[in-house]
């Protein structure tokens, strides 16, 4: 009788064994299959980087080994639309923005002009109008520009004047742009509508001074210059083109 009990006993704790998956160990049955994911479900994509807007970016071209942006500086942070634009005028080492058309030539001084005399031993980096990765050129990089040059009138049948700086096909466009001098109050000069454009430097010069590339057409138009000028008052008002280091 005790023998007959111990056999139902064992046989009892191995059916208890098997039931419990034999030792935690659990099995995939033969017809299991892995859960198929909803009908509707879709599998995220990474998010990709925000492209700049068009007046944030540009190709350049570079011209002894710099990278020239192909349009003028605009509102700060922004280039202008097209080659032919104006842009916006700069006191150096400042970032505020000055109409270059209104007021015009008989308009007087725009509103709100600085007349004071910008300080500083260099174009400071929260200073610089130039868009994001972009920079005010130094004297030298203006020094390389002006090496070569051809006076252009009606640029691309656009009805603006300027100068080609570089050889063909590395060459950037600066338009003739008027510009506000420190010591008319910011006053526009009317000789030089469509006749002579200046551009920034990032250097300072002595006292109230500062490099700047400056290009023209001589009285009567029977010859034309470019060359770096380290007189330009630093309260005028004047062009700024951006320049990038080639990696």
């Amino acid at each position: 009788m005790k023998n007959q009990f111990v056999g139902i006993l064992v046989i009892a704790l191995t059916l208890a064994f098997s039931a419990c998956g034999g030792g935690g160990t659990q099995s995939q049955q033969p017809n299991q299959t892995a859960p198929s994911p909803a009908p509707n479900e879709t599998v995220a994509s990474v998010p990709q980087a925000a492209s700049l807007p068009p007046n944030q970016t540009d190709a350049g071209i570079v011209i002894n080994g710099v990278r020239w942006a192909t349009r003028n500086v605009d509102a700060p942070g922004t280039f202008a639309e097209n080659p032919q634009d104006a842009g916006m005028l700069f006191q150096w080492n400042r970032r505020q923005g000055w109409s270059a058309t209104y007021p015009g030539i008989e308009g007087g001084v725009p509103e709100g002009w600085d007349r004071t005399r910008a300080t500083g031993t260099a174009w400071y980096a929260e200073n610089d109008p130039c868009p994001t990765g972009w920079r005010v050129p130094t004297r030298q990089e203006l020094s390389g520009l002006q090496q070569t040059y051809t006076m252009v009138e009606n640029w691309n049948n656009t009805g603006v004047n300027g100068a080609l700086f570089g050889t063909a096909p590395n060459q950037i466009f600066l338009p003739a742009v008027n510009h506000r001098p420190g010591h008319r109050g910011g006053t526009l000069v009317d000789t030089h509508e469509g006749r002579a454009g200046r551009y920034w430097s990032n250097e300072p010069h002595r006292g109230a001074y500062a490099p700047s590339l400056e290009f023209g057409w001589h009285s009567a138009r029977d010859g034309s210059y470019a060359g770096v000028n380290v007189a330009a008052e630093r309260r005028s008002a004047i062009s700024v083109r951006c320049v990038q280091d080639v990696e």
